[in-house]
Parts: structure tokens; sequence; C-alpha cells
């Protein structure tokens, strides 16, 4: 029998600062995390939302429930590109060494990171050196271009055929890896692309929508 597993929790805030939530009218509610995380937080944040609480801690290495980590993760993602303050938990696979958090670094930084070796200092430089719009994508007519900051150094990917636009398309809510080209996603997965839970794969990068100042940063 299959255990059904409910979608993590998140509520939101029309204010960025802590102190600032208890004020009148800055509490916007809570939803589950919804499958279609770009629609979600894009909703948060027209609805005024400016921070937004992951009630669960997000464990990419436990395979209890794949999908529900997924739909946290890519929340986190779509949040971020929105500009929007996560706060969140985050414990990653020690087996994968002290660096493993580096492919979440463009992500807002959690409030609390475990489960890799010098994990206080690793969050302290997460947190020092994180910016919005870290490794993002921008789209436009038949192409998509990726442009990663991670490693302290731009570097620029440019996916213009159809089977990588379908594939960034499916692993953006998470994918099984047979339902991408295995040529597309060994290739996505060499540049760091793509974030491993259980027996899905996940798009890492999040979408620009405006342009830092000075847009070189990007």
């Amino acid at each position: 029998m299959t255990t059904q597993v409910a979608p993590p929790t998140v509520g939101f805030w029309r204010e960025y600062e802590p102190a600032a939530r208890r004020a009148p009218g800055m509490w916007l509610g809570s939803a589950p995390a919804a499958d279609d995380a770009a629609a979600q937080a894009a909703r948060a944040f027209e609805g005024g939302a400016r921070r937004a609480e992951l009630r669960e801690p997000v464990e990419p290495a436990s395979s209890r429930a794949p999908r529900e980590t997924v739909r946290a993760l890519t929340l986190v993602r779509e949040l971020t590109g929105h500009g929007i303050v996560v706060d969140w938990r985050l414990g990653l696979d020690g087996s994968a060494g002290p660096d493993a958090w580096r492919s979440l670094c463009h992500l807002y930084p959690p409030a609390e990171l475990t489960g890799v070796p010098g994990a206080a200092e690793a969050l302290r430089e997460w947190t020092a050196k994180f910016y919005v719009c870290k490794c993002v994508y921008r789209q436009g007519p038949g192409f998509l271009q990726v442009r990663d900051r991670r490693r302290g150094r731009l570097e620029c990917l440019t996916l213009d055929r159809t089977d990588e636009l379908d594939a960034v398309a499916a692993l953006s809510t998470g994918a099984p890896p047979a339902s991408v080209a295995p040529g597309v996603l060994a290739d996505f997965e060499a540049e760091d692309l793509l974030g491993t839970v259980g027996d899905l794969k996940w798009w890492l990068p999040y979408r620009v929508r405006r342009w830092p100042f000075p847009s070189t940063v990007v």
C-alpha cells in the first residue's frame, strides 16, 4: 500500500522583516505547495507576499516523499526568482561531500543547513555571497539561455533544440530521468543544472523576471 504524504505547507506575509509580521494585515495565509511552483509564486507575489515560510524541513536525500520534496524545492526556486524572502530549513546528504550545497546556492539561503561537513561555515558563506539572479535563465522565441555564476564566474549556455526546450519544460516541476532524452539529461547534469530527489530530477535555474542593477551581475 502506498503511503500518502501531504504536500509541504507554505505561509505568506506582506513584509520582509520578521518583527513586522505581527502587525495587522501582514499575514496573507498559508497553502500547500502546488505542483506548479511558478504559478503559485507568481500569485503570491502579485498578492503582495514578500516573505514566505516553509513549515517542514526540506530533505532531498530522503526518498520518503520525492514528489513533495521537489514541490518544496521548486517553490523555493520560484519564490527566490520573484525576490521573496524564504524561511526554510535544508538537510543534505553528507555522503555528497562538503560542497553539495553549492549547486543550490542561487536559492534564498536557508535558516538552517544540516547534513554536510562544515555546515555552519557553508551556511555563512552561502548567506554572505547570495544575490538574486545567481543562476537564471531567460527565454526568447525558440531559445533559452542559462547564465550561471554559482562558481564565481559567468557561464553561459544557450539551448535552442526542441528536445532541450521540451526537457526544461518537463523538468521544471520535476520528472523521472526516463522522460528526458538521455543525451540531453547528460548534458544538463554535466553543467550542474539538475537536482536529484529520489527517482526525480528537477531544473535548478529560475527564470529572470527583472534585470538587477548593474545588469552585468547577471
